[in-house]
């Protein structure tokens, strides 16, 4: 993967944010491009912080947020699903407003299949794939004790995305 990405305004981009979104809340991480890791930021908050994180980032950061999408006939959707959509729109708009680029979007089956190697997976197995990947030493049953101490459910997934999208679209030249 390349080491050097450009980001808004001529900084160099060094970070993504990957959010997972959510109907009242959203988990999010920060992941150094750098050394293709995640940082030790990350966490769970309600929709209306985390907007305001995504307003605070400065130009080394890059936005991507997990997108819904359609699943096929027959498969209702409720409000949670419609909650949620106006929230990835609250999250890219917030950015756009205030770095003056679009954040970029990433259809979760495209995240999972890439973390798992099949978009038949569910969350647990993403959480497993991320913790195979970044402590391959842990044993079974056992807490997290290096990078991912203290991250929680949806953050797996959120590392995931970000994950994704560095070695998928920055590493390939697309939306950088």
């Amino acid at each position: 993967m390349k080491n050097e990405f450009p980001a808004a305004n001529g900084h160099q981009l060094v970070t993504i944010v990957a959010i997972d979104p959510g109907p009242q809340e959203s988990a999010w991480v920060q992941y150094d491009i750098r050394g293709g890791i995640p940082s030790r930021e990350f966490g769970k908050q309600p929709n209306a912080e985390v907007r305001e994180l995504v307003r605070s980032l400065d130009n080394t950061h890059r936005l991507v947020v997990e997108m819904v999408a359609y699943y096929g006939t027959g498969r209702a959707v409720g409000r949670t699903v419609f909650d949620t959509c106006v929230w990835i729109g609250r999250f890219l708009e917030a950015w756009d407003s205030t770095h003056g680029t679009p954040g970029a979007t990433m259809l979760r089956k495209t995240v999972v299949t890439h973390a798992c190697g099949t978009p038949a997976v569910g969350d647990s197995n993403v959480r497993q794939a991320m913790i195979d990947r970044w402590e391959p030493d842990l044993e079974p049953r056992c807490r997290p004790k290096g990078v991912l101490k203290d991250m929680k459910a949806d953050m797996f997934q959120a590392l995931a995305l970000a994950a994704a999208y560095a070695e998928l679209r920055l590493a390939a030249g697309k939306d950088a």
